[in-house]
């Protein structure tokens, strides 16, 4: 059970009614097919989003990544878009772990001028996300990929680069706690089980924040303790923070994702998709 700090629940009991209480709390997932499974296992609670008010928007989509600009280039959508989250859940990387694309060229994976690239993508991703779309954000790792052996051996890449690229936010960033039994049978994906589990966990989160977010009651206190957050979610670093220039978007046009038009991705087209396959770079993707 996740704990609000005292002055938390104080500052939630004084602010005053306002008409952000009648809508829902939005919780977007952005990433591959690891956050379009989350969003799945949330949609999978109808009781726990009606009690709680939630509504789950769909901003993931399967074999999305950083890596490869030429194939689609998901952080240029993202930034198009004036949609607004209340809670954003970012999972990504697991189709990174190859070659990647940049002006014309390619870089083998785990070069420096890979990790150079690769960690400006994300901050720069993450930018977009505080400044743009999201009100708060939790980044989740790649999972230790305990069957994928080449997956098993590059991830820890990945984590780095993403933590180091996040920290300067103060966003809440998450590894997961996996083992062999919580794949399904292409072993990579996590089985049904365990993506609920995780979809919950997700869900703990988002109703411990959710006054605050809709009271703006951001000042009084450095967020809820997240600690007690258990199996499969384990805290890598930072806290729930302000993004005080979500606010700025928010009067300047930025809309709130509550209305019922498809706001995911749009897949990459025949063509794109032929031409991205003849690059002798192209790993297979995990989603």
């Amino acid at each position: 059970m996740t704990r609000l700090p005292a002055v938390a629940v104080l500052c939630m009991m004084l602010a005053p009614p306002s008409r952000a209480q009648d809508r829902p709390t939005t919780v977007a997932t952005i990433g591959d097919s690891f956050a379009d499974a989350i969003f799945l296992a949330m949609k999978a609670r109808p009781d726990v989003l009606k009690k709680n008010n939630i509504k789950v928007i769909r901003w993931s989509r399967p074999i999305i990544g950083l890596a490869r600009s030429d194939y689609f280039d998901y952080p240029a959508w993202l930034n198009e878009s004036k949609r607004v989250a209340d809670i954003c859940v970012i999972q990504i990387g697991s189709n990174d772990m190859q070659a990647l694309h940049d002006d014309g060229k390619y870089f083998a994976f785990g070069t420096d001028r890979w990790k150079e690239v690769y960690l400006s993508r994300v901050k720069g991703m993450a930018d977009t996300l505080t400044e743009r779309r999201c009100k708060q954000i939790v980044w989740i790792l790649q999972p230790g990929f305990e069957r994928q052996k080449h997956m098993a051996e590059k991830h820890e890449v990945i984590n780095v680069l993403q933590s180091e690229a996040l920290a300067p936010s103060g966003s809440m960033v998450f590894e997961v706690a996996t083992s062999k039994e919580c794949y399904g049978s292409d072993n990579t994906h996590f089985n049904r089980n365990f993506i609920l589990k995780l979809g919950d966990a997700i869900l703990a989160l988002s109703v411990a924040s959710k006054g605050l977010i809709q009271n703006h009651c951001f000042s009084c206190h450095n967020g809820f303790d997240a600690n007690e957050i258990s199996n499969p979610l384990s805290r890598h670093q930072g806290r729930f923070v302000r993004l005080k220039q979500t606010d700025v978007v928010l009067a300047n046009g930025g809309e709130p994702d509550d209305d019922k038009r498809s706001t995911a991705p749009p897949k990459p087209t025949p063509a794109r998709r032929r031409s991205s396959a003849r690059q002798k770079t192209t790993a297979r993707p995990a989603g």
